[in-house]
């Protein structure tokens, strides 16, 4: 049973995977019938792939300065349920579309909706720069909007974790499939993945010509089938070419 390690380059960044693959026949690289789980081991497998995916679409399409907006809402103009907030961010976009191509700019973006502590729904959304955030402010008419700038490492693992922070809590309310959504022109890097031994499996990853450990980004658990899972993410130390 082969531990496999995958490495996607996205941006600025190295995410590597470490896992052990019960399903992958090494001679013929085909897989065998899936094995079934426990509901909880899914479940946490299916967020830490949600993660995983969330940190390469971030890492390989924004850059230091873009903007990550939280979209509020007055108590009046409060949504009360998902349907709702959903038919709200998909006016607020299509007005900021306007404004970008307006601007003559191409928008990405990254939106997840979320219900907050207080039972309160709210919209985080990542955008590429391009559009004053005085005009992006007077579009949205629920409530206030809250702009931050990213930061200049280039790794947004940490915004990718507190971006689903509650997805548990958004499928209790009723939320299905994916909790966030972006735009069809975000750039998915390709996987590539390899056969390694135990040994480096069990070894702590080693460095990287050029890039540095982010120590935040380690990850260790099981998945869903119970075997051994690792992850983590390296960043540029030098200031390099933005995506």
């Amino acid at each position: 049973m082969p531990y496999i390690q995958a490495v996607t380059k996205a941006g600025r960044t190295i995410i590597l995977e470490q896992y052990q693959a019960p399903r992958w026949n090494v001679k013929s690289e085909t897989r065998l019938p899936a094995t079934k789980g426990t509901p909880d081991a899914q479940e946490k497998a299916n967020a830490r792939r949600e993660e995983r995916e969330l940190t390469i679409k971030l890492n390989a399409n924004f850059r230091p300065g873009d903007h990550h907006l939280v979209l509020d809402y007055t108590k009046l103009d409060r949504p009360e349920t998902i349907e709702q907030a959903k038919k709200d961010r998909e006016k607020f976009m299509r007005r900021l579309r306007y404004l970008y191509q307006k601007s003559g700019k191409i928008l990405k973006y990254i939106i997840v909706t979320e219900w907050g502590k207080k039972g309160g729904l709210h919209h985080h959304l990542v955008v590429n720069r391009g559009v004053d955030q005085e005009e992006i402010r007077k579009i949205w008419n629920k409530g206030r909007v809250h702009f931050n700038p990213l930061d200049d490492t280039g790794e947004y693992s940490v915004l990718a974790s507190y971006l689903l922070k509650r997805r548990r809590f958004w499928k209790e309310r009723g939320g299905t499939g994916r909790q966030w959504t972006g735009s069809r022109n975000l750039k998915r890097p390709k996987t590539v993945k390899r056969v390694i031994k135990m040994d480096v499996y069990y070894d702590r990853p080693k460095p990287r010509k050029g890039y540095m450990l982010v120590e935040s980004s380690e990850r260790e658990g099981f998945t869903k089938d119970g075997f051994p899972y690792r992850s983590c993410v390296f960043v540029k130390v030098s200031r390099g070419q933005d995506p």
